[in-house]
């Protein structure tokens, strides 16, 4: 009985010292089991994470290619609103011989001087976000009139090429903007060349700067429309008789005399104070 304790004695203590002694490791039912689950959730995230940098690297590539795009258009664009002043520029110099063109964004009449330039020739996606305008790219139409009685210097527009909310398309659309009473600038209205101050006055929240008129298209009808009122801003400036415009009013930038339904021939009888009459005084 002694011997049987001490063996159970001896075997017990054995137990309790091999663990720690020798690395002694309980036995498993089956060896193999644990490394193939192991095996298998690693490769299992291995193809997660493979498919999550795929869609990361589709996504980069379609944000890439509609980028592409927006600057193709945009170009497209700018070479558009070219074409379409340099019409501008053509139909002023028939009406008026003497007016000067430095250049083909810059032109010179009497005391006046109108010119137009763009401001951004692409505008990233997302960039008018407040206002909901889908703005591709940015120009402006500047008029300055010098030696005025009236201490007015001029005023501005901008042009954002845009597809505007519930359009199909972009087009290009005149805005011209004001501040709220107290901060305005000498000359008014004016353009916004900065695109976040721009479509802040877009949006509906109230803001200090705001559109006077909403946007105006520059085609078909609109774009007649739009060298009227401007050839109106001209031919009042050339002679220094460009008043700054009353607030509300239908004058608001070069909002002038309607278009001459009867076409701008030689044949049409003028009347000497339109727009097409002042230009042809200026010429005599």
């Amino acid at each position: 009985m002694r011997r049987v304790v001490s063996q159970c004695g001896w075997a017990v203590n054995r137990q309790r010292v091999e663990p720690a002694g020798r690395g002694y490791l309980p036995p498993m039912t089956n060896p193999g089991e644990p490394a193939r689950s192991g095996q298998s959730a690693l490769e299992q995230l291995g193809a997660q994470l493979a498919a999550r940098d795929e869609e990361l690297q589709t996504r980069e590539r379609l944000r890439q290619a509609r980028a592409e795009v927006r600057v193709e258009r945009a170009a497209e664009a700018v070479a558009q609103l070219e074409e379409l002043m340099a019409g501008f520029w053509r139909r002023i110099a028939e009406l008026a011989p003497m007016a000067v063109a430095y250049s083909a964004r810059r032109l010179e009449l009497e005391q006046a001087v109108v010119e137009w330039d763009v401001e951004h020739e692409s505008i990233r996606e997302g960039a008018f976000e407040q206002s909901g305008w889908d703005v591709l790219a940015g120009a402006w139409i500047r008029l300055q009139q010098h030696d005025s009685v009236f201490e007015y210097p001029g005023c501005s527009s901008s042009l954002w090429y845009a597809k505007l909310p519930g359009q199909s398309q972009a087009a290009w659309h005149e805005v011209a903007y004001n501040a709220a009473e107290g901060n305005a600038p000498a000359e008014e209205p004016f353009a916004l060349r900065d695109v976040i101050k721009a479509d802040v006055a877009g949006s509906p929240a109230p803001a200090n700067l705001f559109p006077v008129f909403p946007p105006r298209p520059l085609a078909g009808p609109g774009l007649d429309a739009f060298q009227d009122r401007w050839m109106g801003l001209l031919a009042k400036a050339a002679i220094g008789d460009l008043e700054r415009p009353v607030p509300g009013g239908d004058d608001q930038a070069g909002a002038g005399e309607p278009a001459d339904e009867a076409g701008h021939g030689d044949a049409v009888d003028h009347p000497p104070n339109s727009i097409i009459g002042r230009l042809r005084r200026l010429e005599n």
